[in-house]
């Protein structure tokens, strides 16, 4: 009986400390993205898509430069509007709020078809069809972690 117990109870801890190491796993990613994103100005932010799709996309030299400038000047235009939009959140006036969340999707939305458009005159076609799709991918999963947040 007393080994039928400890048997039990080493199971229940190995289960347990196998949970623990999950969430730390998550938490340190999410901490990691918010260092990318958070406080970086448009040159590091620029400088990091660029190396993220240099490996993904196998650019040249002469594709690396276009795109950074692509994404630095992309990087730049979406801080000027978040600081736009921070003044009119500061502004706390309840009519703001629905013109505020309208003004962010069309920001959005604006922005990344300005982008892909952009990105599709340096790109070849097998490299443009790889980014299109990894971008699909992100964003689906991006959307599926909205949904379980909600």
């Amino acid at each position: 009986m007393k080994k039928l117990i400890l048997i039990l109870l080493s199971f229940v801890a190995l289960n347990l400390s196998a949970q623990e190491k999950i969430v730390v796993k998550k938490e340190t990613s999410k901490t990691e993205q918010q260092k990318l994103t958070q406080g970086n100005n448009a040159k590091t932010l620029a400088k990091t898509e660029t190396q993220k799709l240099s490996k993904q996309l196998e650019l040249t030299s002469e594709q690396e430069a276009r795109v950074y400038d692509i994404f630095l000047n992309h990087f730049e235009n979406e801080l000027k509007e978040k600081e736009k939009i921070k003044t009119l959140i500061k502004s706390k006036n309840k009519e703001n709020r629905e013109e505020i969340k309208q003004k962010i999707a069309k920001q959005k939305n604006g922005n990344n078809e300005a982008l892909n458009s952009k990105l599709k005159e340096v790109l070849t076609a097998k490299q443009l069809e790889i980014y299109q799709k990894e971008t699909s991918e992100a964003l689906k999963t991006k959307q599926k972690k909205l949904r379980v947040k909600n």
